[in-house]
């Protein structure tokens, strides 16, 4: 149902299939830690899935670089 959601163009979804992400091994850098949280490795590949789809969109700007945070808080003025 959700595939069919991301497929229709006048929804405005998109769909970042993450199965196969990570490995069913524990102990595997690749893995997962528990049964929530991958491993800092699994996390990276996870976020690499985002950072891939999101650049695949037709409005996409994306950056390579992850660290363009501001300097300092903004302003609630």
């Amino acid at each position: 149902m959700v595939s069919a959601l991301a497929e229709d163009a006048g929804k405005n979804f998109a769909l970042v299939d993450t199965r196969g992400t990570l490995l069913r091994q524990s102990g595997v850098a690749n893995g997962w830690a528990n049964e929530l949280y991958p491993y800092p490795a699994g996390f990276t590949a996870l976020a690499q899935k985002f950072l891939t789809a999101l650049r695949e969109l037709p409005s996409a700007s994306v950056s390579d670089r992850s660290s363009r945070r501001r300097s300092s808080p903004r302003s609630s003025k």
